[in-house]
């Protein structure tokens, strides 16, 4: 439609002006915003397969509400379907840079949920104390206790 624009894949720009001017209607139903920082309208929120049909009005008309000064988008849903349908749709995707490529691991804690095997522990080197400092930029000042 002439003088309509798609931003993001979800708001309309209509004769130019910003998705904020605009109103929207849903089976006759005016429809709040659906940005909790500003008055716009997502329209990716409706699935393409219950829509009858769309209609934008440019101007006014005295059948329909006048709070806009871009536009007017009245969405109209199919009727209620007669049968249970569901769809299911599936996708994969990979990466060229990593799928198949070697990568960095260990072979360390065999179990899940939080547990070890003890493989995770810090070397016996390492003193179990807890490390203190005054000051860190001095390392001689470090003591553990």
């Amino acid at each position: 439609m002439t003088g309509v624009t798609i931003s993001d894949g979800k708001f309309a720009y209509i004769r130019g002006v910003g998705d904020r001017y605009n109103n929207t209607l849903l089976n006759g139903a005016n429809l709040p915003s659906t940005e909790p920082e500003k008055k716009s309208f997502s329209y990716d929120i409706f699935p393409a397969n219950l829509i009858e049909s769309i209609i934008t009005s440019k101007t006014f008309s005295p059948d329909k509400p006048a709070d806009f000064s871009g536009g007017l988008v009245q969405i109209k849903t199919i009727e209620f379907p007669e049968k249970f349908f569901v769809n299911f749709g599936m996708s994969s995707s990979y990466n060229t840079f990593g799928t198949g490529k070697d990568a960095l691991t260990y072979s360390g804690g065999r179990r899940w949920l939080a547990n070890d095997d003890g493989t995770r522990s810090l070397p016996s080197i390492v003193p179990s104390g807890k490390l203190l400092t005054n000051d860190p930029f001095f390392p001689g000042s470090w003591k553990i206790i």
